[in-house]
């Protein structure tokens, strides 16, 4: 016969109620083991799939970079290929590779407030539209069979800048330096198509016509219009060699 004291039953209860708790919280431990295991788990995919798009990131930048280096290499190629053709021709010019100019003085082209080429600028314009019909092509959207594959499509455009002195001008027909400088700029860019025609075809990776004309009047100088030989350094017409951006890139 079993006997129990007074405060048996409360006992048992006691151990039963610590054994309940105890499973209890080992039921938690495990609900937040599993928690904290599954949030690594994530953290760390999440983790790798930044790493991931930061190493895409960084390698599409170093590309960028890549192919803008190879585009200005080019170029400063085409500047310096051209400038010691036309040297060579008795055509004296000066390149600013920073800027993808070819600079061509006006004592070579035309007469002073005026829009007229001179015989020795139609000269000089010509031999220049025989060396820009010479290299061009290879940098158009439809290269010849010949040219680098790599130089294809990667000029924009080729604009023909006038540029002035800040000497206002008011002679017939011109009423300001605007009209005198894009006039220049016009006459140039149909000398050069009169002597090669071919060069009024050629088209960049958009289908646009390469070449372009623009006036800027006295608002670009290349020197100080303080003096003389720099107001004549910056009466000018420059031949500028847009190149194309790299094509964007899609995931």
């Amino acid at each position: 016969m079993k006997s129990y004291g007074p405060t048996g039953s409360r006992r048992v209860a006691s151990h039963d109620d610590e054994t309940n708790y105890l499973e209890s919280v080992g039921d938690i431990m495990s609900g937040l083991l599993f928690v904290f295991i599954l949030t690594m788990a994530v953290f760390a995919i999440l983790f790798q799939q930044q790493r991931d798009v930061l190493a895409e990131t960084t390698r599409a930048q170093q590309q960028a970079v890549a192919e803008l280096t190879q585009i200005d290499d080019m170029r400063r190629q085409l500047l310096e290929g051209l400038a010691q053709s036309l040297k060579e021709r008795g055509i004296q010019i000066q390149i600013d590779l920073e800027q993808g100019v070819l600079r061509l003085p006006e004592s070579i082209l035309f007469p002073s407030g005026r829009a007229e080429l001179t015989p020795t600028g139609k000269r000089a314009v010509g031999i220049l539209a025989e060396e820009l019909t010479r290299v061009l092509p290879c940098f158009s959207a439809s290269p010849p069979k010949q040219c680098d594959p790599v130089t294809a499509g990667k000029l924009e455009v080729v604009l023909i800048e006038g540029h002035t002195d800040d000497v206002p001008i008011h002679n017939a027909p011109f009423p300001d330096n605007w009209s005198l400088s894009a006039a220049r700029s016009i006459t140039t860019y149909r000398e050069l198509i009169r002597a090669a025609p071919a060069l009024s075809e050629l088209r960049n990776r958009r289908g646009v016509p390469l070449f372009g004309v623009a006036g800027y009047a006295d608002q670009r100088p290349v020197a100080d219009n303080k003096t003389e030989a720099g107001k004549q350094l910056n009466r000018r017409i420059d031949i500028r060699f847009v190149m194309a951006m790299p094509a964007p890139r899609t995931r």
